[in-house]
């Protein structure tokens, strides 16, 4: 089975036939990740769709995502957030053509809570509703069912991941394993403390089968999760999305705002090999400070997990000039999704340094500016930096800053 240039998210269940377009004999079906959620896990739904028909099938994709509702058991229909709204009415769409073979079938999933608001513990029911080809009648599913529960009532849900409780407010969790699987993501980190900026973290795709593991590359894989909390705290676990579909905002002409879907190659490897790539931290569009963490990865295409790791982040002098580079730095990568990368590297920096140092103005970008606006900003902001090194070689090591850094690093 091929996937579709959408987010992967989650697991199967059981699987409902929805609808079937007459023409183009398009089945789509629908089922919902699990019965219960957690307000702190993602909310998904896993789509098949399959070609019925002896003759080949075109549809746009990703296809149209026309309409969702999401309504509680009192029937109130929940809002969109701001990112659904964008997905569902956008000003423009990054779409192209292809081809589905008979009998072919495509699968994707999508997290709900960034769609929907879906904040409040409660029981609910999601429909979705499809365009396959542009200017065609679209396809309903059928109306799933699921329910959010309140963390504290945790303990209720089936199949729990056992937690030890160590304090009232402090718990330990391990994430989900594979059993008796012959693939394995390991994460693994050359030092146990180090500094935001610099990003020590390491991941293997290790194939221990008899046979080739073909999948899709593990380093731009949509599938991958990255899961962070602070060590030992459960409430505190953020799930992010680093090589998922992402907005872009064409800053010459009208400010239109496309979707850009990374490029999903897929890789082999062999029996007893591994696949090894590194794990940049500033790119997950996680707000780190000092402290200590805990990050396991998950891949929802293979259905995989790997070990947790436990590590500790500090700021020092060698924080600034990490960071100092990394703002510097332009997006100027030909490949979408590195472009995107250097971006999350570039705002992940502007925005810590300009907490941590007031009198360094430096200008973030946004989407409201025109492309003359960000060229005078980073030419701005470049005149900034150069000011702000220089003086940086005295200032270092004086006592207010090592006060500074005192302070930020005992602030966990």
């Amino acid at each position: 089975m091929r996937n579709i240039d959408v987010i992967l998210l989650s697991i199967l269940c059981v699987w409902r036939v929805c609808g079937q377009d007459a023409a183009s004999k398009l089945e789509l079906a629908a089922q919902i990740g699990q019965e219960k959620y957690s307000q702190v896990e993602p909310v998904t739904v896993k789509l098949l769709l399959r070609n019925r028909d002896s003759s080949d099938a075109m549809i746009i994709e990703p296809l149209e995502l026309k309409s969702i509702r999401v309504m509680s058991f009192q029937g109130k229909v929940m809002p969109l957030t701001q990112y659904g709204e964008r997905v569902i009415r956008p000003v423009i769409r990054s779409r192209r053509r292809r081809k589905v073979a008979p009998n072919e079938a495509l699968s994707f999933q999508i997290n709900l809570n960034r769609l929907v608001d879906l904040s409040l513990a409660g029981k609910y029911t999601v429909q979705l509703e499809y365009t396959f080809e542009q200017g065609n009648d679209s396809t309903k599913t059928d109306s799933l069912a699921f329910e959010i529960v309140d963390p504290a009532d945790e303990d209720e849900r089936p199949n729990r991941i056992p937690t030890e409780t160590q304090n009232n407010e402090t718990h330990t969790e391990v994430p989900p394993v594979t059993i008796e699987s012959k693939h394995a993501i390991v994460v693994g980190t050359g030092a146990v403390s180090f500094r935001i900026g610099s990003s020590p973290i390491r991941v293997d795709y290790k194939n221990s089968d008899t046979n080739e593991w073909v999948l899709v590359r593990p380093d731009i894989s949509m599938g991958c999760i990255v899961h962070i909390r602070d060590k030992g705290m459960l409430r505190t676990h953020k799930t992010q999305f680093p090589n998922a579909i992402y907005d872009s905002t064409i800053r010459s002409g009208g400010m239109q705002t496309i979707h850009l879907v990374p490029q999903q190659p897929r890789t082999t490897i062999k029996p007893n090999d591994s696949r090894s790539f590194a794990l940049d931290l500033c790119t997950l569009g996680y707000d780190w400070k000092p402290g200590e963490y805990e990050l396991w990865i998950e891949n929802t295409e293979e259905k995989i997990n790997s070990n947790l790791i436990s590590f500790k982040m500090e700021v020092n002098a060698d924080t600034v000039g990490l960071l100092l580079d990394m703002a510097s730095g332009l997006s100027d990568s030909k490949d979408v999704l590195e472009n995107h990368h250097q971006q999350m590297r570039h705002d992940f920096a502007v925005n810590w340094l300009i907490k941590t140092f007031p009198d360094l103005p430096l200008n973030p970008i946004t989407d409201r500016d025109a492309q003359n606006v960000v060229d005078a900003k980073y030419e701005q902001n470049a005149r900034f930096i150069a000011d702000f090194r220089e003086k940086w070689k005295t200032r270092k090591d004086s006592p207010e800053i090592k006060k500074l850094f005192e302070v930020l690093n005992g602030a966990k």
